[in-house]
């Protein structure tokens, strides 16, 4: 397993993508689509450069004749770097006034592929079966290759050119065609992964000298790699440097280059067995292992590194989170109850039900404080792709005496929790305000306070 350095290159995206390495320039070419700007940062000088355009920059190519093609709002368009001009190529989607161009690649042969879909309303919400997915060849023509589509996202193609790899964000799915290199025609489309809801939205996607498949899962902080032989995802290893956009309120969304040649972190997958959503890992000293919960699979789950085996209990209900009792056992967030699970007998005995009232409700993360109180925070189940009742969550605190109290509600999903290292402030992710919040914090009651202030926006 190789050593993974990451390090944070450029900052100030609103939102960075279509990372594209120009070996001419010996730059990092990537666009940020809302704040409407083509970017290139340089090793040399570690400074980025920018050139603002009149509308969503959702992807860039480079041009065999030098400077680069973009994805501009419906356009396809040149962009000469140094003269910052931009020409129009032609235009898609001309009788749809609400939709742009967003993820888009340079095939094998230097055909320009991209995708279109609707402005959204708010994240992963908008109107459905707009977009399209589109071909600009090198003589400047354009064909449409298929419409009714929700989010054109993700696409590359087989390392011996014979399949195109294609993601739909809201179809939840890693879809194939058979394609033809001489012609850039594909055709025979099926699926060859599909993601559960709870897994998060499939994103961008990128193809590694192994033919497996990286994904990206929007809102769901994981990259899940894939191998379209078998369907399944696996585990593995990057053997070259890559280059990662990302959203990450700290960064103010900032553009991250991977570098596997010097670094103290290695990364590797200890676990072997497909979860269909792990969460919420935990080191239990005590026993030498790892706890997590899969949460989709109704398990708690338990992975030894001396034997290197999972051990797991099903439980009767989606489990949010688990923590350590003082005791041994543990207690678990289990649907919208908090619970005690003994592992040796696997029995489950409840605390307390909450929100009786809200029976589409379940708990998520969950996390003990520094005096071993349990945070844990609910949210409505989707009804739909990317659609659920929102501010129907709450966070709660379980004290050790079994008593429960309510510290915040009208939460849409109530997710990433921690405290500072005084103890002094407390730090929680309600995901769809697309911030992290600080409160002030009283360690010896519990209680969490002012809303002090938030890193991120929309």
């Amino acid at each position: 397993m190789s050593s993974v350095r990451i390090e944070c290159v450029a900052e100030g995206c609103r939102i960075g993508e279509s990372p594209v390495w120009d070996e001419k320039e010996g730059a990092l070419l990537y666009v940020d689509i809302t704040g409407r700007k083509v970017c290139r940062w340089s090793p040399v000088t570690r400074q980025a450069q920018a050139i603002a355009v009149d509308a969503p920059v959702s992807s860039v190519a480079l041009r065999k004749s030098g400077d680069y093609v973009i994805t501009l709002g419906t356009r396809f368009a040149a962009l000469k770097w140094k003269e910052e001009l931009v020409t129009t190529i032609t235009q898609v989607d001309k009788d749809k006034a609400n939709t742009r161009f967003n993820d888009g690649k340079v095939d094998p042969a230097g055909r320009y592929f991209a995708g279109t879909m609707a402005e959204e309303i708010r994240p992963a919400v908008l109107e459905r079966h707009q977009g399209s997915l589109y071909t600009l060849f090198p003589d400047l023509s354009v064909v449409k290759h298929f419409d009714q589509v929700d989010i054109s996202n993700g696409l590359d193609w087989s390392l011996d050119h014979r399949t195109f790899f294609y993601i739909d964000s809201l179809s939840y799915s890693v879809d194939a065609f058979d394609y033809d290199l001489q012609t850039g025609k594909i055709g025979n489309r099926r699926s060859i992964y599909k993601l559960e809801k709870e897994e998060s939205i499939p994103d961008g996607m990128c193809i590694d000298t192994e033919g497996k498949l990286w994904v990206a899962c929007y809102d769901g902080g994981r990259v899940i790699r894939l191998d379209p032989e078998t369907d399944n995802r696996t585990g593995g290893e990057r053997s070259s440097t890559i280059s990662i956009c990302r959203l990450n309120p700290f960064l103010q969304n900032g553009l991250e280059m991977a570098d596997t040649m010097s670094s103290s972190i290695k990364i590797e997958s200890v676990v072997k067995e497909k979860n269909r959503m792990g969460e919420c890992p935990v080191w239990e000293e005590r026993e030498n292992a790892l706890v997590y919960v899969d949460i989709n699979s109704q398990k708690v789950c338990r992975w030894s590194p001396v034997t290197n085996e999972v051990q797991s209990v099903s439980v009767d209900a989606r489990v949010g989170s688990v923590a350590l009792r003082q005791c041994g056992g543990y207690v678990i967030a289990l649907g919208t109850r908090f619970a005690f699970l003994d592992w040796d007998t696997q029995a489950i005995t409840n605390i307390l039900e909450l929100e009786q009232d809200k029976p589409n409700n379940r708990f998520n993360d969950g996390k003990v404080d520094p005096k071993g109180r349990f945070f844990a925070g609910t949210m409505a189940e989707e009804t739909a792709p990317g659609v659920r009742a929102r501010r129907q969550g709450a966070l709660y605190t379980l004290f050790p005496d079994h008593s429960v109290i309510k510290q915040l509600d009208q939460l849409d999903i109530s997710n990433g929790l921690d405290w500072s290292l005084d103890h002094r402030t407390f730090f929680h992710i309600d995901s769809l305000s697309y911030a992290v919040h600080a409160f002030s914090y009283d360690v010896h009651t519990g209680k969490i306070g002012t809303h002090a202030f938030k890193f991120g926006d929309k």
